[in-house]
């Protein structure tokens, strides 16, 4: 028999397919007889002489297309002795691995259509490893009417080797080209699947702007919530890690869309692809919730504050709750650099003021002064904050005096104080000092509240840390300073308040700080009461 297989060579040479006759068989799912008879043959020749130099160019292609193929009678490593036989000798240089991709893969994605073409072997063979960058991106842009199969395999290697860029165009090309057909009445099972694999990966690859008409498009089903769970839930942790992370913005779109359609269900601990949909889809919304966390831009926090204040995730409140000050704790800790030994020594040597938190007591320490001084200075400076009539004066009114106060005795360490200092968003603050370290501005946010104020018990949560101290340049931080002018006056606009000090207001206020701020934010009641 081996002795057969070693003389047919020239026999059987008239009938050895080239690649372009390869590649159409490929299409049709067939194979011929005289491949196995090929393969056997450079088989039983490598096995007796150790090496092809002797066999055709033409045999060994035939074979190359075989290489993957597994015979019970072929050991793993005489499989791969042959293919690294077959590829010493056809794969020279690159041109001679490009004519091959171009003569037998590319037949199979334009003239033959097949439904799986052998596009694999760009992903699994080393040897062609060269192309990996661009032929992907060249075969997505060049051949429209792929299979589902040849596309996830082409975009896959596309997100991994391929300009992201380019690729973000040709998601926008083809989602307005589908877009342009998706009304049509004529659109089959093939087509719709298609269009939901452009739709979904724009969600996850462009920018929110350029992906939202398309998110609704591909929403327009209960069930399409299996598209993104099949793609970021836990369950599926790492069979997708071509895909981005969805940002807070986008998380927030899946939550709204599909929470009404799945609401809460049982969970138990043990789950599956198996599980029934009501559970998956459930599942999914709770892990996709979760995952809000990972987005650490300055926008999450409104985000969780929209879940939060939204009473269809009731359910969720307490985890989001626990988000929210895992963010604010971040943000506080995003910008923060250790002081060098030099600003050390200025602060041991010169009390020199090194971070945000050196800020917060320095201003304390001036509020503090300011304090006693209206208690017992000489100059009774309290009488400042009345009008000649005895008449209390407004919140605007006494934030100037105070910021008035500081200014001066801030200016000898370099700190600047502002009062009504504008944010983005146009958000005001009552009070800023800014300090410039290390070459970056660090801003300590103060906002002054009257005791009468309507959100007095709130603003140190809602309006200071989610507005305010929130800036990248604050740290999280900040102070909440009241004004108190006696137990006579409204509190919250209420007249029976049952206070009857600044410091019993200022005990109610610590207690009302939520956890998360403690330590963040410092509350500081400035007496100016006539008592």
């Amino acid at each position: 028999m081996r002795t057969s297989l070693k003389n047919c060579t020239s026999l059987i040479a008239p009938d050895v397919p080239n690649l372009q006759k390869l590649a159409e068989l490929r299409s049709q799912s067939q194979r011929l007889h005289v491949e196995t008879v090929l393969y056997a043959l450079c088989l039983e020749t490598i096995r007796m002489e150790g090496t092809l130099d002797n066999i055709s160019k033409q045999i060994l292609s035939a074979v190359k297309t075989r290489c993957n193929t597994y015979y019970d009678a072929v050991t793993e490593d005489e499989r791969d002795l042959l293919k690294c036989e077959i590829d010493r000798l056809l794969f020279p240089d690159v041109t001679s691995k490009e004519s091959y991709l171009k003569e037998y893969v590319e037949p199979q994605l334009d003239r033959f259509k097949c439904e799986h073409p052998e596009v694999e072997v760009l992903r699994d063979d080393e040897i062609f490893s060269d192309f990996k960058a661009n032929l992907p991106l060249e075969w997505l842009n060049k051949y429209s009417g792929l299979s589902y199969y040849v596309l996830d395999i082409l975009f896959d290697l596309a997100v991994h080797y391929g300009d992201e860029e380019q690729l973000k165009d040709l998601i926008l090309i083809r989602c307005d080209e589908w877009l342009g057909r998706i009304e049509s009445p004529h659109i089959d099972k093939p087509e719709e699947k298609i269009i939901q694999f452009w739709f979904l990966r724009a969600f996850y690859f462009l920018n929110l702007c350029d992906s939202q008409k398309l998110f609704y498009f591909l929403t327009q089903k209960k069930s399409s919530i299996f598209l993104f769970e099949g793609i970021s839930s836990s369950l599926n942790s790492g069979s997708r890690d071509t895909f981005p992370s969805l940002s807070s913005d986008k998380i927030y779109l899946l939550l709204d869309r599909f929470i009404e359609d799945w609401p809460q269900v049982n969970l138990p601990s043990f789950y599956g692809t198996s599980s029934p949909d009501g559970e998956r889809a459930y599942r999914f919304l709770v892990d996709i919730s979760r995952q809000i966390e990972l987005d650490a831009s300055e926008r999450t926090i409104h985000i969780i504050e929209q879940l939060i204040e939204d009473s269809r995730f009731q359910v969720m409140r307490q985890n989001l709750k626990s988000m929210r000050a895992n963010q604010i704790r971040a943000l506080a800790l995003r910008n923060f650099i250790p002081p060098n030994i030099s600003k050390v020594i200025d602060l041991l040597d010169n009390c020199d003021v090194v971070t945000v938190e050196g800020l917060r007591d320095r201003v304390l320490y001036e509020l503090d002064k300011y304090q006693k001084d209206i208690k017992g200075g000489e100059f009774n400076p309290g009488n400042r904050f009345y009008s000649q009539g005895g008449v209390r004066l407004d919140e605007v009114s006494s934030v100037e005096i105070i910021a008035e106060y500081l200014k001066p005795r801030l200016e000898a360490d370099s700190i600047v104080i502002n009062a009504e200092h504008q944010t983005k968003d146009k958000n005001r603050i009552d009070i800023t000092a800014s300090k410039v370290m290390d070459g970056i501005r660090r801003l300590l946010v103060i906002e002054a509240k009257g005791q009468w104020h309507t959100e007095l018990f709130s603003a140190a949560g809602n309006q200071l840390a989610e507005r305010y101290s929130i800036h990248p340049d604050a740290e999280g931080q900040g102070i909440y300073l009241v004004i108190w002018f006696g137990a006579e006056e409204k509190v919250a606009n209420r007249k029976q308040h049952g206070l009857k000090s600044a410091d019993e207001l200022k005990v109610k206020l610590e207690n009302d700080l939520p956890k998360n701020l403690v330590g963040l934010i410092d509350i500081f009641v400035l007496d100016v009461s006539k008592d």
